[in-house]
């Protein structure tokens, strides 16, 4: 009884660690898309504008949105890891030792 229950709660440790995984890969793709559309946004807007100083106000604009989105990214990427941790010392505590961990 006892080793179903520890083959279990590997098989959940495998799971979320799989699904943590995906989310990271995920984020990741939509970051270098949205990257990419950044880049031919700041491609038009070089091209449309009249003056230096209205490009320099737009490039400013887009570096700011740009870190306010990588601030936002990495503290979803730092709560991920931290309910990984969570979940991980919550299973050494009962005795499981992480399978199908890299």
């Amino acid at each position: 009884r006892n080793q179903m229950v520890v083959q279990e709660l590997q098989k959940e440790f495998k799971n979320v660690t799989l699904t943590c995984r995906e989310e990271v890969e995920k984020v990741r793709e939509t970051v270098q898309c949205e990257a990419d559309a950044k880049i031919e946004t700041i491609r038009a807007e070089a091209m449309n504008a009249n003056t230096k100083d209205e490009w320099e106000r737009s490039k400013q604009k887009l570096i700011q949105q740009h870190q306010e989105e990588v601030a936002g990214l990495r503290e979803q990427f730092r709560e991920t890891q931290e309910k990984m941790m969570e979940f991980k010392e919550a299973a050494e505590s009962n005795g499981i030792v992480a399978v199908g961990e890299d």
